[in-house]
């Protein structure tokens, strides 16, 4: 019995083992790939694409050797240049990357977003910027496996195209202010005050997608509240037929859209937190309760290129908005920062605080507004 026994162990454990061995020869061992090629269209020399009548460009690449048959995702960028640097502190990056991805070995690029991506590189702002000729521009891919892993870029190529001018602005989110007893150098204040001495606006939601032809969505502020201090949230400053309080008296239990409303109060002072949703049409207000209260500064500094401004906080109790009124000369990078704490963004001339990054600026005259607790900024044109 005894040998039977031993003889069974022998023969499981062999089976493991060959099971294991036969695991480690299905897995397979990734590689790095160090050549990836994107093939020239056989007719790309002597044709001109025009991107405003077709919808995509068809482009083949070799597929990344991963020592495996990979599932490799491919998205393409666009480059007027041929230089492909990256963005640095002080200048954007010299070429962007389209949204559409594809699993395939062919790619059909979108002419609708090469061209978009032409117009932004390019810096035109109407149709008088581009003169209807054909131009270059540089295309390559960029493959990688799984979330981003072994990544590599491709050779680039030259096409010729007829880009045409297309608007690539979306509507500015349609913010509204808070004015009222506690808030700024002069409560209420009026509509020839500037944003900052009498009121401020809401901040966007980090990550929300606004409407890009109305900017309506959602917005947000956290802030402290004194007690028995009326206040207002209002869509222009000065205008009173779109605006916020509350229904038939003053408080914020029945908060509404209504220019006959009550102001807006708290019985107990402390820190509340607005949200408003204007495609839904409803604010609501809550209580808010911090682990650690919000570190406030004593002093915000803007950096603008190779300018920089102090920055004003906003009068009111324990206040975390800032202001300042710059004149921007020539496009530049931007950053707020206090101490060793820097905030930045990817968008201009709003959006939210993006670690890292750099805001990258356009020239004119702007009133800044800056709230470093919910982590906004809006560069607002005078």
């Amino acid at each position: 019995m005894k040998k039977i026994n031993i003889l069974t162990s022998i023969l499981v454990a062999t089976a493991l083992l060959t099971a294991c061995e036969d695991d480690r020869d299905s897995n397979p061992t990734i590689q790095e790939p160090t050549t990836f090629v994107l093939n020239t269209p056989a007719n790309a020399t002597y044709n001109v694409y025009d991107l405003n009548q077709s919808k995509n460009i068809e482009l083949t690449c070799t597929q990344p050797d991963y020592g495996y048959p990979a599932v490799v995702t491919y998205t393409m960028q666009a480059d007027l240049t041929d230089k492909w640097t990256d963005e640095t502190e002080t200048a954007d990056a010299s070429y962007l990357t389209l949204p559409f991805i594809s699993t395939s070995a062919k790619v059909d690029a979108n002419t609708q977003e090469l061209n978009k991506a032409i117009v932004k590189l390019a810096g035109w702002t109407s149709e008088n910027d581009y003169d209807g000729e054909p131009m270059s521009v540089f295309v390559r891919l960029y493959a990688h496996i799984g979330d981003k892993g072994y990544p590599i870029h491709s050779n680039s190529i030259e096409l010729k195209v007829i880009p045409y001018y297309m608007d690539i602005s979306d509507a500015v989110p349609a913010t509204y202010y808070l004015l009222g007893d506690f808030i700024g150098e002069v409560p209420w204040g009026n509509p020839t005050m500037a944003a900052g001495t009498a009121y401020f606006p809401m901040s966007l939601v980090k990550g929300y997608a606004y409407d890009a032809n109305t900017g309506k969505g959602e917005f947000t502020y956290t802030g402290y509240i004194p007690a028995d201090k009326g206040f207002k949230v209002v869509a222009t400053p000065g205008a009173w037929d779109d605006q916020w309080g509350n229904a038939d008296s003053e408080g914020f239990t029945n908060l509404v859209n209504d220019k006959n409303s009550q102001n807006i109060k708290v019985n107990a002072a402390g820190w509340y937190t607005l949200h408003l949703n204007t495609l839904e049409n409803k604010l609501t207000m809550k209580a808010t309760t911090f682990e650690t209260q919000p570190t406030e500064y004593d002093a915000v500094t803007l950096i603008y290129g190779s300018e920089s401004v102090n920055m004003t906080k906003v009068t009111m109790e324990h206040s975390h908005v800032w202001y300042a009124d710059i004149t921007i000369a020539a496009s530049c990078k931007a950053k707020f920062t206090s101490g060793d704490k820097t905030w930045g963004g990817e968008v201009f001339p709003f959006g939210s605080f993006v670690d890292g990054a750099t805001i990258s600026c356009k020239p004119g005259d702007y009133t800044v507004l800056f709230n470093e607790l919910d982590e906004c900024y809006y560069f607002k044109a005078k």
